[in-house]
């Protein structure tokens, strides 16, 4: 999965079995865990939020910008 690569790359620095260990914590991995995450933790009072882009496509702000819109 690209997030997982993403993440194996990121965390890299921590060590293979610390990036390994964390994998499983991230669960946003669809459009609809990214609506319900930025909307529990809005709920929760949070006023900002850093999306971080895991891919060079250009095209993944145009989509996440479609999901913020769409809240």
């Amino acid at each position: 999965m690209q997030l997982d690569e993403y993440l194996r790359r990121y965390l890299k620095f921590m060590g293979e079995q610390v990036a390994e260990n964390l994998l499983p914590l991230v669960t946003t991995t669809s459009a609809q865990k990214l609506r319900d995450t930025l909307r529990a933790v809005r709920d929760l009072g949070t006023d900002e939020v850093i999306l971080v882009p895991t891919t060079r496509e250009p095209d993944e702000v145009d989509r996440v910008a479609e999901i913020i819109a769409g809240l």
